[in-house]
């Protein structure tokens, strides 16, 4: 585990992912993600942002010996990508902030600022 990391457990459900990076996680994404997760053919529930799926991602426990025989550094997406249509989208166009430095929290904040006035 990591500080930061989500945890849940319930219906035979598990997911984990790091959020400290998604500043705009909040309780409604993260419940449509559970929901996408669960749905019958589901395994896997992702965010779309950017014509990209990724993180914040929620893994059905089915799925944990495919998680941890991952190598790299692209964490799940890769599975994501073999997953096709197993995959529930749930859109989150601000997943496309990375943050992980000073400065791209800066961003993150002007760009939320310009979205939210409009500009």
């Amino acid at each position: 585990m990591f500080p930061g990391d989500l945890v849940h457990q319930a219906s035979g459900l598990r997911s984990v992912d790091h959020l400290a990076e998604a500043g705009e996680v909040g309780l409604e994404l993260l419940a449509a993600l559970r929901r996408g997760c669960l749905e019958p053919g589901r395994g896997y529930a992702a965010c779309r942002y950017r014509d990209t799926l990724g993180p914040p991602a929620c893994f059905a426990s089915s799925t944990f010996g495919q998680l941890r025989a991952l190598t790299g550094d692209r964490g799940a997406r890769s599975l994501l990508a073999q997953a096709g249509r197993d995959v529930a989208v749930v859109d989150f166009p601000a997943g496309a902030f990375d943050i992980d430095t000073r400065e791209d929290y800066a961003r993150a904040l002007a760009e939320c600022a310009r979205q939210r006035d409009g500009r």
